[in-house]
C-alpha cells in the first residue's frame, strides 16, 4: 500500500489552527495543527516532506501522531529544519521509541497499522521573522507484495547532467546530494533560472548541497526529507513521495520530471551496478529503453562517463521496493505542469 496526503495552504478554511504553545524548550512558538486525514489503507509508515521559507535565525520543527482504532498515539517529533548554512537548528530527533512505534531518522514506523494521522508544525521566529509554510506532504506505505511492472515502458530520456559523488570529499557517502544537484542542474539547463545557475557548476555538489543536506544526529546527509527541503529551498516544489512500480514514474519522466530513487541490492541482484551491494543509496532516473531498461544517473559510477548507466526494470523495481517500499524524491519548479 503506498499513499500520499499534501497541503499547500493552512487557513482554517483547509482544516488548519494556528495556536500560540510552548516548544521543548519553552520558548513561545506558533504551532499549526493539521485535519485528521484518514488513510486509504492501513498505513505502518510515515514519511513527512516539506517546503517552508526561514528567515534567519528562524526553524521549523515537524511532529506526526498516528490513530489505531480510536487510540491517538502521541505526536512524535520528526525533524527541526531550517535553511541556514551556518548554526544551523537543523537536526533529526532519533531516541523516540515507546509501544506504539518510533521515530527512525526520516520515517515515523508504527508497531501496529494505523487508519489516520494528523501533523503539527511549530514555527519558531529568528531575529528575521518567523518562518511561514508553502507545503507540508506526507507519504504512507505498508509492507506488502512487491508490484511487478508489466515492463511496458516507454522509450524516452531526459538529459540529466552527470555527477560522479568520488569526485568529491566524503565521496562514498554522499550520493543523497549528488543526486539531488544533478536533479538541480538539470532544472537549471531546462528552464534557464537564474536562481538555480550556481547548481550547473560540478562544485556545488561539495559546497552548497552536502553541507546543508547533513543530518548531525543522523551524521550523514540522506535524510530523504532534508534533501526535499533543501530542493524546495532553492525556489523548487519538492516531496518525499512513495510509489508503488517503476510504471507509476511514466507519467512523471514523460512530463519532464526526473525523479531520485531510493535503493538497496545484495550481490547479483542488480547486473551493471557499479559496486557489488548497497543497504541504500540514491540514484536519479533518467529515462527508459525499448528493449524495457532503465535509464540512470548513478552518482556511485566511478567518473563521470560511468554515471549514466542502464538497469534491468525487474531488477531496479525489486531493488527500490523492497527496502525503501518505494521511496523517491520529486522535484521541479512550482507551477511546472506534473501528473498530480
Amino acid at each position: 500500500m503506498r499513499g500520499f496526503f499534501t497541503w499547500r495552504a493552512f487557513g482554517t478554511a483547509d482544516g488548519w489552527e494556528a495556536a500560540p504553545a510552548s516548544a521543548a524548550d519553552g520558548a513561545p512558538v506558533t504551532q499549526y495543527t493539521g485535519p485528521v486525514v484518514e488513510a486509504a489503507a492501513p498505513f505502518v509508515q510515515a514519511v513527512p516532506s516539506w517546503c517552508a521559507h526561514t528567515p534567519p535565525g528562524s526553524w521549523i520543527e515537524l511532529q506526526v501522531r498516528a490513530r489505531m482504532g480510536a487510540h491517538w498515539t502521541n505526536f512524535y517529533r520528526v525533524a527541526r529544519w531550517d535553511a541556514a548554512l551556518e548554526n544551523s537548528a537543523r537536526t533529526s530527533l532519533e531516541g523516540q521509541r515507546d509501544a506504539e512505534g518510533r521515530v527512525a531518522t526520516d520515517t515515523l514506523v508504527l508497531n501496529t497499522p494505523a487508519a489516520a494521522l494528523q501533523v503539527r508544525v511549530q514555527l519558531h521566529a529568528g531575529a528575521g521573522g518567523a518562518p511561514t509554510l508553502e507545503r507540508i506532504a506526507v507519504a504512507l506505505s505498508a509492507p506488502g507484495e512487491i508490484a511487478t511492472s508489466d515492463l511496458a515502458l516507454p522509450a524516452l530520456e531526459l538529459a540529466v547532467p552527470p555527477r560522479a559523488q568520488l569526485d568529491y570529499a566524503d565521496g562514498p557517502n554522499i550520493c543523497s546530494p549528488t543526486s539531488v544537484s544533478m536533479v538541480l542542474a538539470y532544472w537549471q539547463a531546462r528552464t534557464g533560472d537564474a536562481a538555480l545557475a550556481p547548481f550547473a557548476e560540478r562544485r556545488a555538489v561539495e559546497a552548497i548541497v552536502t553541507p546543508q543536506v547533513y543530518d548531525p544526529a543522523y551524521d550523514g546527509h540522506g535524510n530523504w526529507a532534508f534533501n526535499t527541503a533543501f530542493a524546495a529551498a532553492q525556489g523548487l516544489d519538492a516531496a518525499v513521495r512513495r510509489f508503488g512500480s517503476l510504471a507509476e514514474l511514466v507519467p512523471w519522466l514523460a512530463a519532464g520530471v526526473p525523479i531520485i530513487i531510493s535503493v538497496a541490492w545484495q550481490p547479483g541482484t542488480l547486473d551493471n551496478a557499479p559496486i557489488p551491494r548497497s543497504a541504500g543509496h540514491l540514484l536519479v532516473v533518467a529515462g527508459f529503453t525499448t528493449g524495457g531498461r532503465v535509464l540512470v544517473a548513478d552518482p556511485r559510477g566511478d567518473t563521470e562517463a560511468e554515471v549514466r548507466r542502464e538497469y534491468d526494470a525487474a531488477q531496479l523495481e525489486y531493488a527500490w521496493q523492497s527496502v525503501s517500499q518505494g521511496t523517491a524524491y520529486v522535484i521541479h519548479p512550482r507551477g511546472w505542469p506534473v501528473p498530480e
